[in-house]
């Protein structure tokens, strides 16, 4: 059985700890994932800027691959973008930051936690998220799964959902004709699989290598804590059931 998200036994972030991560600012934060990551970039530029402030051709990069991005590209990219949030009712524009944590602060969420020693040997990312808003449907590009935790106390407003493909054979992981990666599919493609309100409080195990979105008709700000592993979500699930950390 295709694991999508399971709630896990493990400690809750200590109160102070939870304060500190609410109080990190996000001004002159750039989302990490902004640096490697031409669908995101294109993204905040859909909700930014107007597209008379462009000067086309825009040149952007993915890891080492070099795009041009023209303004007839830009037009249809925006357009299948906008589609995407018609056809899911999703708040736009929506808002997304990933701010990677000081050792200092890594180091007393993994303490709080107390993995597994074969889970802590695979050297977990840990980041802090903010979302404004809702997110479209899409795969993660730099984490398979995750351990997720919710710091908001609006949980109610939020239901995280994931799909299936109707075509097994697509995969949007893998670069396109233009040379990187768009991963939000056509809504019209996906199969409803799961859907939750992910509480606050509560580890889940989160699969990101299935396409998921987050819904609310709401512009609050909703803030997590992502472990990450490049293990799959049924892999973290198995090394978890082995400590016998499922509620």
């Amino acid at each position: 059985m295709k694991i999508y998200f399971s709630s896990i036994s493990l400690p809750c972030i200590p109160d102070e700890v939870v304060k500190s991560l609410l109080e990190i600012p996000l001004v002159n934060h750039e989302s990490t994932a902004n640096r490697y990551n031409v669908m995101t970039k294109l993204m905040q530029m859909f909700s930014t800027l107007d597209v008379e402030e462009i000067n086309f051709p825009i040149i952007l990069t993915e890891h080492d691959v070099t795009v041009t991005i023209t303004r007839e590209i830009y037009d249809m990219l925006h357009k299948k973008c906008m589609d995407t949030y018609r056809k899911t009712s999703t708040v736009y524009p929506s808002r997304y930051y990933r701010i990677n944590l000081s050792e200092h602060m890594r180091n007393s969420i993994l303490e709080c936690l107390s993995l597994p020693e074969k889970l802590i040997s695979l050297e977990p990312r840990i980041a802090l998220q903010v979302s404004v808003g809702g997110l479209i449907p899409h795969v993660d590009f730099n984490r398979k799964s995750s351990l997720f935790y919710l710091l908001t106390d609006n949980h109610h407003l939020f239901t995280t959902t994931w799909y299936k493909h109707k075509n097994k054979n697509v995969n949007l992981l893998d670069p396109n004709e233009l040379g990187f990666r768009w991963v939000a599919p056509d809504p019209d493609d996906l199969i409803l699989a799961a859907e939750q309100q992910l509480k606050y409080g509560v580890w889940y195990i989160f699969n990101n290598h299935e396409y998921h979105s987050v819904f609310t008709t709401s512009n609050d700000k909703r803030v997590s804590i992502s472990v990450e592993f490049d293990i799959t979500a049924q892999e973290l699930f198995e090394i978890l059931n082995e400590n016998g950390q499922f509620k």
